[in-house]
């Protein structure tokens, strides 16, 4: 017999909203800004600070040569005067297994080499000492170019260019003032603003493949994918007249960034072939131009060409004239110096414990010339450590990665914000051996604002990438400006399903703002995207060590866009398993609001989901997991979520997903179609059934409702319930996240 509630439900909805009074389920929201401690201003000591020794830096008036244990520099002492002169001498002044901690006063640091923190400089803490407008001291790893030092050197047809002498090492990471220059490229930004992704458009596109074949060709006959393309293709492509000129003034250091699917490449010319058109690489790409047709779109950016500098917030570093070129906004130069980034890494810890940083700046780091899936450089890269503590700490304009830590436990990184990150703003990194003395446990990545990340390097990059065996908690930032993911969780050896106790998680996402997201460079990503890891899971299938046991809950997830496909709010990669996705808004997203690509024991409940895609709203399995086309068994529930549809197009699964053995169990959702669409309701559910078979065959939906939710305020992005929305019939609690949207990151 078929079950006609779920036809009748929706029926009755194009009718009329049966009102009903319930009791409000709503979280308690405080309507005051939440308050924020006061930046401690000046040197601070404690009772307590009796059993610590204090030393002192000063970059106006200190010296090297001095104990560093007196605030003020007189004729018997001072204060240091660098900060690889003040690690050197902490660890000569202070005493045996006391503590120590080094006051920085305001000011610049300039760190030219790598400073080396070992054993013996545990429990140390380096407090910055902020001046009377809340500013910190300033640590860099750049060369400045004084902005006075530029004098006019040509005319283009809109701008001046302006020259300095420049003795440094050239670099892809350059700033003026606070703002990222960008390599003299084709074609240029839409508009400068100095907080740009360099992987933004517009883009050049190519004429041809080097070689071609029925089955790898420019016309991309594969759509998705075309497999078998020659090796040829790695190392160049054919373009359009004109958009490569042979004859460019050093044009062996020119750069061809090559777009994919999830990455893009930069690559270093060889020599251009006039007579077909032809550029060559010195290095062959990862991929072979061609793979991946559609989403790559066959695009490509020219950078670091003399000729191409020709409009503002560009530049180009010539190693062989000494000199350094730059098209300013107007009068920039008058009040801004120029940073060349040249130092990679400024503090490297091995084997450190007790380490603290607080009310510090960090700026302006090289990349070392390395793009790839390396998380180093990074600013500051610690390995085997103990105890270590960030606190309102800033990051920003990173030419790699801010933070990169190699098993290290017991750490918190809060109140922080990190802007201008070339590739990873915070890693942490593992060894996949759980019973190592250091693999990651007890991480709190709390309260920190990102903004910016993957500006430069685009291997699938991310704000925030953590792996680890116990206790890792990312929580209540504000995540946004990425060119690929928010938040990354995972990438690594996962666990068996009784590795915690039933309640329990090793990874804890929780209370955090992702929003703006992929704008539109790359594809296949997630706001919040977890994966195990592909030889186990993706190729052997062993389910049952393929558990990454993760909460996803109480986050806001907004305002997604790829380039081609994969957008999307939660993603589960490569059979990641035991994930719980509750609580969540998800909103405004271009592609699915979840996605569980295969895996089993995950459930995605009590979300609200606010869906304006053309795509699906649920993606599940597809052959493309594993090498060979096979599928692991999946177990997967989609219940008690409200999805608001506003798309004619949407469907609730993709064209490409499948599912074998078991049918995901969904249920006791409310639907809504806005336009109100009877041939959408007859084709959302399932590609293969009819609503009533869907229901009765594959025993979904019988309980769920198609009515409008009631949301509290659309227009104004409030995805609470109102009293009379019939989602609570579905025992679908209202949640309350508008703290969650404006009250994240750091104070």
């Amino acid at each position: 017999m078929i079950n006609f509630a779920f036809l009748g439900s929706y029926l009755a909805a194009m009718l009329f909203l049966r009102s009903q009074v319930i009791t409000d389920q709503l979280q308690n929201f405080t309507e005051s800004k939440r308050s924020c401690p006061n930046h401690p201003i000046g040197i601070h000591l404690v009772p307590s600070d009796y059993d610590v020794d204090v030393f002192y830096l000063d970059s106006t008036n200190g010296d090297d040569k001095f104990s560093g244990k007196w605030e003020f520099s007189d004729n018997v002492g001072g204060p240091f005067k660098t900060l690889s002169g003040a690690i050197l001498g902490v660890r000569r002044g202070r005493r045996l297994n006391k503590r120590a901690r080094l006051f920085v006063k305001q000011g610049v640091y300039h760190v030219n080499k790598r400073i080396n923190l070992k054993a013996k400089d545990s429990n140390l803490e380096i407090t910055g000492v902020r001046d009377s407008e809340g500013n910190r001291p300033l640590i860099s790893g750049a060369m400045k170019i004084s902005g006075r030092d530029f004098i006019p050197f040509s005319q283009t047809d809109r701008h001046t260019i302006y020259a300095a002498h420049f003795n440094g090492t050239c670099s892809s990471h350059v700033f003026i003032g606070g703002k990222r220059l960008v390599r003299a490229r084709k074609p240029n930004l839409d508009r400068w603003t100095g907080a740009d992704l360099t992987g933004s458009g517009p883009y050049l596109y190519m004429r041809d493949l080097l070689k071609s074949t029925k089955k790898c060709n420019i016309r991309g006959s594969g759509g998705y994918t075309q497999r078998h393309c020659p090796s040829e293709n790695r190392w160049g492509f054919k373009f359009h007249e004109g958009d490569i000129n042979p004859n460019w003034y050093r044009l062996t250091k020119g750069e061809i960034l090559v777009f994919n699917a999830w990455t893009a490449e930069r690559r270093v010319i060889s020599h251009v072939d006039i007579e077909e058109n032809s550029v060559h690489f010195q290095k062959k790409l990862r991929f072979p131009v061609g793979k991946h047709p559609n989403p790559s779109g066959f695009r490509f950016v020219v950078e670091n060409i003399f000729e191409e500098l020709d409009t503002i917030g560009e530049f180009y570093c010539d190693s062989d004239s000494q000199r350094f070129y730059i098209i300013p906004p107007d009068g920039a130069l008058e009040q801004e110096d120029v940073y060349v980034a040249q130092t990679p890494v400024f503090i490297l810890g091995r084997n450190v414990e007790n380490l603290r940083f607080q009310d510090l700046s960090f700026k302006h780091s090289h990349d070392n010339h390395f793009s790839g899936y390396n998380g180093r450089p990074g600013l500051i890269q610690l390995e085997n450590c103990d105890g270590i503590q960030f606190e309102r700490c800033e990051f920003a304009n990173i030419g790699y990665t801010g933070i990169f830590t190699n098993m290290v436990k017991n750490m918190e990184v809060t109140d922080c914000t990190f802007s201008d990150v070339g590739n990873i703003a915070l890693t942490v990194e593992y060894n996949s051996d759980p019973t190592d003395e250091y693999a990651p446990r007890n991480i709190i990545v709390q309260q920190n604002t990102f903004v910016g990340c993957g500006v430069y390097s685009m291997y699938q990059p991310t704000c925030i990438h953590v792996k680890g065996v116990r206790n890792i908690v990312v929580s209540k930032n504000d995540v946004s400006m990425s060119s690929y993911a928010g938040i990354r969780v995972g990438w690594q050896k996962v666990f068996t399903k009784d590795y915690v106790t039933p309640g329990q998680y090793v990874f804890y996402v929780t209370e955090n703002n992702v929003h703006h997201y992929g704008n539109g460079i790359l594809n296949d990503f997630g706001g919040i995207y977890l994966s195990s890891n592909m030889q186990d899971c993706g190729i052997a299938q062993n389910m049952s060590i393929c558990h990454i046991h993760a909460l996803i809950s109480n986050n806001t997830i907004h305002n997604s866009e790829s380039y081609y496909y994969g957008a999307i709010g939660v993603y589960t990669d490569t059979a990641a398993s035991s994930v719980s996705v509750t609580r969540n808004w998800i909103y405004k997203l271009a592609d699915c609001a979840v996605n569980f690509h295969c895996g089993q024991n995950n459930i995605a409940v009590n979300n609200m989901i606010y869906h304006i895609s053309p795509k699906r709203v649920f993606g599940v399995c597809n052959p493309s997991v594993g090498d060979d086309g096979r599928m692991p068994r999946q177990t997967m529930t989609f219940q008690h979520n409200v999805i608001y549809i506003t798309n004619t197009a949407a469907r609730l699964y993709g064209r490409g997903d499948f599912w074998v053995n078991s049918v995901p169990k969904v249920d006791w959702n409310n639907y809504f179609f806005k336009p109100s669409s009877y041939q959408q309701f007859t084709v959302f559910f399932s590609k293969t059934m009819a609503p009533s078979e869907w229901v009765e065959n594959a025993g979904n939906d019988g309980n769920s409702v198609v009515a409008d939710p009631l949301f509290k305020d659309l227009s104004g992005d409030d995805y609470r319930l109102t009293k009379s929305s019939p989602g609570f019939k579905q025992n679908i609690e209202s949640v309350d996240l508008r703290y969650v949207v404006s009250y994240s990151g750091a104070c």
